[in-house]
């Protein structure tokens, strides 16, 4: 692709992810078809949660990284998978102590809260290792360093004719650097005005249940 027709394409690409705040509110894969075929790959997986997904290898994705973990998160639910006895919010833990730079964006919401506070909870014995803030945003992704992205799409039951009983998890991975550095941008465009995560989950708290 020319410089003059990426720069048109991703500018269009950042307008349709700034429309959207829910995940199904855009397709990885609208990004996926302009990278070239030696730069990226794909799968998919068929299954009841993401807990039970396994090749997308989370794990190695984030132990992989040398210098920075970016993530685009939407509750956090993923915090909870674990593989072989091995947890991967330990695994977060892990890296963090190794000097790698972490920052998730996220949902703060009621719905997100207790997992957003066991990434607190790990950030106090880090000692503010971990940069999390708040931002509804579509992307659910993952970067490592400036080498590779990881983005994923679901796919409900509800969203196909045929009714499937499982979702489907589809999983692109993107080499491409130009690429790469572009969902860096577009990922601090949210970042760096987001709300920080203690302050929003302490004004969330405080909102009473009526029995």
């Amino acid at each position: 692709m020319d410089k003059k027709r990426l720069i048109f394409v991703q500018k269009r690409l950042v307008e349709d992810i700034r429309k959207g705040t829910r995940k199904r509110d855009f397709s990885p894969f609208d990004i996926y078809q302009f990278i070239d075929q030696d730069e990226k790959e794909a799968f998919l997986e068929e299954q009841d949660n993401e807990v039970k997904t396994s090749a997308q290898d989370v794990m190695g994705l984030l132990l992989s990284a040398k210098k920075e973990i970016i993530i685009f998160a939407g509750n956090l639910s993923w915090i909870n998978i674990s593989r072989a006895g091995i947890k991967l919010i330990d695994v977060l833990g892990e890296m963090a102590n190794k000097g790698v730079k972490i920052s998730i964006l996220c949902g703060i919401h009621l719905p997100a809260v207790e997992n957003i506070e066991k990434i607190i909870a790990l950030n106090k014995k880090l000692k503010n290792k971990i940069e999390i803030r708040h931002s509804f945003q579509p992307l659910r992704a993952i970067i490592i360093d400036d080498k590779v992205a990881r983005l994923k799409e679901i796919k409900s039951p509800s969203d196909y004719e045929n009714l499937k009983y499982k979702k489907t998890f589809i999983f692109y991975t993107i080499y491409d650097p130009i690429w790469v550095k572009w969902l860096k941008i577009v990922f601090h465009n949210y970042f760096d005005s987001g709300d920080y995560a203690e302050a929003r989950i302490r004004e969330l708290k405080s909102i009473q249940k009526i029995k």
